[in-house]
């Protein structure tokens, strides 16, 4: 490649790196602000491990979205929308854990009361748990 070639390159590779750049403030300015009111938010979700067949194969999953951030919004070109990941809370029948995941997968949006209530039975579980297995010792 000859170098007035290379320059020509060099030049459309920075052109379009502004360009994406450009995109990208535009996307964050007009779809951050929506994703940001999620913070704080409590969530519900049924979830379920492999072919449940009976009730009881399902749980509830909560989730506390704690911190949105403007790098985690992303454009979906698969389902050619805007989607956002979050850090959080969560916890199941399974226990507590931190949470990073995506907005979309977040499930039904309830109350921080019923979200409270959910978490102070996890935690009585826990209590008994640990009371258990210190007086198995």
């Amino acid at each position: 490649m000859t170098k007035d070639l290379q320059q020509k390159k060099e030049q459309l590779k920075k052109q379009l790196q502004e360009i994406k750049n450009l995109e990208r403030k535009k996307l964050i300015e007009k779809h951050y602000p929506k994703f940001k009111k999620l913070e704080g938010n409590c969530y519900k979700k049924k979830n379920h491990c492999g072919s449940p067949k009976k009730p009881s194969d399902y749980w509830f999953k909560y989730t506390k979205v704690l911190e949105i951030k403007e790098e985690d919004i992303f454009y979906d070109n698969m389902d050619n929308k805007v989607l956002s990941r979050f850090r959080g809370v969560s916890f199941d029948k399974f226990g507590i854990r931190q949470e990073n995941s995506y907005v979309h997968l977040l499930g039904k949006k309830i109350t921080e009361k019923e979200f409270n209530k959910a978490f102070t039975k996890q935690l009585s579980r826990a209590k008994k748990l640990l009371t258990k297995q210190t007086l198995t010792k």
